[in-house]
């Protein structure tokens, strides 16, 4: 299994209490080989299901099929919370370096952390939406409403949608957010929380601490929703919050401070993991439109999960959870290795088959049965090629080798993202490992 690791590589020795099977500490400060692959998992899984939820739109939209269908299908119509899942992610993944090194800052400063992220997430980008223009150019039906789902991304103005596409500031107008290829909103969402990363974020961290770091960011995130009424809520400004959860969930997985290795230890996490998701769940069939609600437990649900997986990966793997060992198996990591690739590339792609697929005038029982087989392998060839030409290359540009997946050392992982692809920066004297076992044929 790609994530195995010698407990005994890291500085800080792993002690078990009598008849308990998770260690009473977890690494803190330490540069030995760590790859926690489950973290890879999690991306992948998100990134298929942001998928499938834009399939069933798909297939959904203006059709009258089976109440069954419609009910069975219900479980696929949470897309929105799998981007909470990628921001979370982002969170924990860039903060988990400054955890572990104990120096509580960025390495390299500000400066060398924004170019690597514009190297990592701006060549993909751009290649994405240089192909969904292509896509929009030729395809007439794109241009102007025909009556499907599609016609959502048809943008009112084509110069002010690219330009605000170029500079990763479509998602600050409601005209804009969604078209050409809707899931990029959360990218420009995304690339303005970087900023925010070690201007704002870890400089509050660093004076008042976890507590506050996370009421601050909450705050400020949820502030333009009762300043507005609600009118703003279309640029998810309370991401925010959820990227500090994530930071938060890092040192308190990562720490040696005893107050901290007391939580790690005590708190319940798949319980308090279930009983947020739950309360998310409750609220989304009651009320769906408070989404400034839902986004900021669901957020709190994945932090607990995460830390639930960090405190069983130090057990054997024939102990470990069933859901942990799912995270880990090479199919989730491989999803979680083309998960940003596949991320910005499957939208404009289900439209265009389905577009092809309508000339036929198939029924909606034919629709429904025909569209997935013929959507998914064509998405997933596409977005793994997507990542060997535009995505893989400038990994070893971003500060790493080109590996795929499977990293130790460092804390640094493979990909999403979100959306949402998060790397953390590697700390001084890190062992950088890429796993042969989980490299593609061919890989270097």
């Amino acid at each position: 299994m790609g994530a195995s690791v010698s407990i005994d590589s890291f500085s800080n020795r792993h002690h078990r209490s009598p008849g308990s099977s998770v260690p009473t500490e977890l690494p803190g400060i330490a540069t030995g080989p760590l790859r926690l692959v489950y973290l890879d998992g999690l991306r992948g899984l998100a990134a298929l299901y942001v998928v499938l939820h834009h399939l069933h739109r798909e297939i959904t939209y203006r059709l009258d099929l089976p109440h069954a269908v419609l009910v069975g299908t219900k479980w696929l119509q949470l897309g929105h919370c799998a981007v909470d899942v990628f921001i979370v992610l982002s969170g924990y993944s860039l903060m988990l370096p400054i955890a572990r090194s104990g120096r509580r800052r960025l390495d390299g400063g500000f400066k060398t952390f924004v170019v690597r992220r514009a190297r990592r997430i701006l060549p993909p980008y751009y290649a994405a939406l240089l192909m969904t223009m292509i896509i929009v150019l030729a395809t007439p039906s794109f241009q102007t409403p025909v009556g499907w789902r599609s016609d959502g991304e048809i943008p009112s103005s084509i110069t002010g949608s690219v330009l605000s596409h170029l500079v990763l500031l479509h998602n600050l107008s409601p005209g804009w957010c969604s078209s050409l290829n809707s899931p990029m909103w959360s990218i420009a969402v995304e690339a303005q929380i970087y900023l925010l990363f070690p201007l704002l974020l870890l400089p509050i961290w660093r004076v008042l601490g976890l507590r506050l770091l996370i009421a601050s960011a909450l705050v400020l995130g949820l502030a333009p929703h009762f300043l507005f009424s609600g009118n703003a809520d279309y640029t998810i400004p309370w991401y925010i919050g959820l990227f500090a959860m994530g930071m938060a969930g890092a040192v308190v997985g990562f720490s040696i401070e005893d107050r901290l290795v007391r939580v790690q230890r005590q708190t319940p996490w798949i319980y308090c993991a279930l009983l947020m998701g739950g309360g998310a769940g409750l609220i989304t069939k009651m009320r769906p439109d408070l989404q400034w609600v839902i986004d900021p437990m669901v957020g709190a649900a994945t932090v607990c999960f995460i830390a639930d997986c960090t405190r069983h990966f130090f057990m054997p793997c024939a102990r470990r959870p069933l859901v942990l060992r799912v995270l880990e198996a090479r199919w989730a990591v491989f999803l979680g290795t083309i998960s940003y690739s596949l991320y910005l590339t499957h939208s404009p792609l289900i439209s265009l088959v389905h577009l092809g697929l309508r000339r036929l005038h198939p029924s909606p029982i034919q629709r429904l049965v025909i569209l997935p087989i013929l959507v998914l392998p064509s998405v997933f060839v596409v977005a793994l090629l997507f990542h060997l030409c535009f995505e893989r290359p400038f990994l070893s540009l971003a500060g790493r080798p080109r590996a795929v997946v499977g990293w130790s050392g460092g804390a640094e992982f493979g990909a999403s993202t979100t959306s949402p692809v998060e790397y953390g920066e590697r700390p001084e004297g890190a062992q950088i490992e890429p796993s042969p076992a989980l490299m593609p044929e061919g890989g270097p």
